[in-house]
């Protein structure tokens, strides 16, 4: 993370040992994890600076390099950094000081005149830099052998902790909070570590540090931000505040976090919002620092959930035979009755993780309700598919859908738009053909999550496209619209306030018109808005008339989404799924009436799943015999460092008494 610019740290690279390439989405998870902090020790610093002398004490350091760093900066006139960890974490510490000419440097002393070794216990004293090596839960030995170090409790003093506590036993964790806020009279305590277990992601986390054998033992008991920020105060500090990740980042300037999105290409939106939703930083004050803001200013995301929540609607598992294929970031459609067609994301086959090449099929199996599942190849036309994520796929009659978009990796878009149809006689298995298109007109900017649907205006069948990403990380906020019948983009003439630029939405059909949902903005986040697309009349046979925007006003408000799909059931625009960052916990499945925009949240019935399905990078499709039942294929994704995460298996949302909300 260091090494490619994200965060500024020269020193980092004598602790980690060799650099060594990492996803995006884990460089920037540990960016936003440095970013915070250091924030914190600047805002300190700053408020303070007239207060000298001043202490900073990091309760379970580690390797942290904050003294070198901060040190080289010339930061810490004035200060003194205490570090403690397990005796055997400060002696390799120590080792790799003593070892780096670099490190040594900043030290004010020499090392073998100032360490001391015990059995018990391990040492160094410098001018300005004190280590400490024992366990943090011997409360009585801990502040005898500071006060040994030169600790001053009277002090203004910073304490941290970066995901420590939440390993130690709760009670014991509680009591090192307890006894901070009885010794020092004028302190601020710093936390950052995990929140929120309730849903997909924090079972995933949970389950991943179980695993290490690092069970989080705070998870449970404060799970919330609010949880947090009430343990602190019940334990005597005077004021707390807790922001989580997504606020704190977009609380960050503009062009900071333009910065970081050029330093390496990006398309893991989903799981970065669920990653900063599920990590927080708090802030603790006692004496004069409560008077001082030393949280920085994050971004409101403030949501009055007050919408209708009706009873749950049941979500289980769907009766497939066959080879399962669980992926994320691909399109699926009804190519034919009882027929359902999925191709491109990321996902598993034949024990190989990677992007998919091979079609999958559902096909209803003939004398019961359940479903077949088969893997076919692709008989490419023209040029060689390859497979792709994100692209969109939409039915253009019975046995025939077009393929549009999608990426081959961020910033490598897809050009080419395919005919995708199916031989409904082949005797053995399905048959499916992927045919590039010649398409004349002014072709669209190659893009990928954006929104297509199919329809009627004027006589004649249009491809709508709407929105996307492209490769020079824009957000798009144009519409297209291609004319089957000559196979031609076609300029129609659009009306009406254009709706903001947004991928990652959806798109559906409700009879001329097109209503786009959600979606995530340029500025990185989730939007609510539902727009509807309607046609006027042409003006004579051999003229289109034109398109115009309207804006849904939706009564109660819903919460920003993006990631999600949606179905138009009647007059209603069923939500289902989709990634949030306004609300702890997004509901999962939500209603808008069309002709009033009066809204429904809903909850599921998940009993019947495996483990809690993660509903966004999802595809789904209306079960063309049993119309109140939709059918989820695939979700999930790379879970930061928690590894990549899929839903096993097809689940079947049954929609109950829709038509009475």
């Amino acid at each position: 993370m260091a090494a490619l610019g994200y965060f500024p740290d020269s020193f980092v690279q004598y602790f980690a040992g060799k650099a060594c390439r990492r996803a995006p989405l884990i460089n920037r998870g540990y960016y936003v994890r440095s970013k915070a902090v250091d924030a914190v020790i600047r805002s300190f610093l700053a408020v303070t600076e007239d207060k000298s002398p001043r202490q900073i004490l990091s309760l379970g350091a580690g390797f942290d390099s904050t003294y070198f760093r901060l040190k080289a900066e010339g930061l810490l006139s004035g200060v003194t950094m205490f570090e403690v960890d397990f005796p055997a974490v400060i002696r390799r510490k120590l080792e790799l000081v003593a070892g780096s000419v670099e490190l040594s440097r900043c030290l004010s002393l020499a090392l073998q005149s100032n360490l001391s070794l015990t059995q018990r216990f391990v040492c160094l004293q410098t001018m300005d830099y004190k280590l400490l090596g024992m366990d943090l839960s011997q409360l009585q030995d801990l502040e005898k052998l500071l006060s040994e170090l030169g600790l001053d409790f009277s002090l203004p003093t910073l304490l941290l902790s970066e995901c420590v506590l939440t390993y130690v036993a709760t009670d014991s964790s509680s009591q090192l909070i307890a006894w901070t806020a009885r010794v020092f009279p004028n302190a601020t305590f710093c936390l950052y570590e995990q929140i929120q277990p309730g849903d997909a992601f924090g079972a995933i986390m949970e389950a991943h540090f179980v695993q290490l054998g690092s069970p989080l033992r705070a998870l449970h008991h404060f799970p919330s931000k609010e949880a947090q920020r009430m343990r602190f105060l019940d334990q005597g500090w005077q004021r707390a505040e807790c922001v989580d990740m997504n606020q704190f980042f977009l609380g960050l300037p503009f062009d900071e976090r333009q910065r970081v999105d050029q330093l390496e290409p990006f398309d893991e939106y989903e799981e970065w919002h669920l990653k900063c939703l599920h990590y927080f930083i708090l802030v603790a004050s006692k004496g004069d620092l409560c008077q001082e803001e030393i949280l920085p200013s994050p971004t409101a995301l403030h949501f009055n959930d007050n919408g209708c929540k009706l009873a749950a609607q049941i979500l289980r598992p769907c009766s497939v035979r066959g080879e399962a294929c669980p992926s994320f970031g691909h399109a699926s459609c009804c190519l034919a009755p009882g027929l359902i067609l999925t191709l491109g994301g990321f996902g598993v086959h034949a024990n190989r993780h990677g992007r998919l090449k091979v079609v999958r099929l559902l096909k209803r199996e003939e004398y019961n309700t359940g479903w077949e599942a088969t893997t076919v190849e692709v008989n490419s036309i023209g040029s060689s598919w390859g497979g792709s994520m994100f692209p969109s796929l939409t039915p253009v009659g019975c046995d025939e859908a077009l393929l549009f978009g999608g990426r081959h990796a961020p910033g490598r878009p897809c050009e080419a738009v395919y005919h995708v149809s199916i031989d409904p006689c082949s005797t053995l298995e399905p048959q499916l053909t992927l045919k590039e298109l010649m398409i004349s007109g002014p072709k669209p900017e190659p893009r990928w999550r954006h929104a297509a649907v199919m329809i009627n205006l004027w006589g004649l069948q249009f491809l709508i496209i709407h929105g996307g990403k492209c490769s020079a990380e824009t957000v798009l906020d144009d519409c297209h619209f291609l004319d089957i019948s000559t196979f031609s983009w076609t300029k129609i003439s659009i009306r009406g306030p254009k709706p903001q630029g947004r991928h990652s939405h959806t798109a559906s059909v409700w009879g001329t018109c097109m209503v786009i949902a959600g979606g995530l903005g340029a500025d990185d986040i989730p939007l609510a808005c539902v727009h509807c697309m309607s046609a006027s009349q042409s003006y004579g046979s051999a003229e289109l008339g034109e398109v115009t925007w309207n804006r849904l006003l939706l009564n109660p408000p819903l919460p920003p989404r993006y990631s999600h799909t949606a179905h138009v059931m009647g007059s209603h625009l069923v939500l289902i799924g989709g990634v949030g960052i306004h609300t702890p916990s997004l509901h999962p499945l939500a209603t808008i009436c069309l002709c009033s925009g009066n809204t429904t949240e809903f909850t599921l019935d998940t009993e019947t799943l495996v483990k809690p399905p993660m509903l966004h990078g999802h595809d789904s499709v209306l079960d063309d015999r049993a119309k109140s039942h939709i059918i989820i294929l695939g979700g999930g994704g790379n879970c930061f460092s928690f590894g990549t995460h899929f839903n096993p298996h097809a689940m079947l949302l049954e929609l109950a008494h829709l038509d009475e909300v």
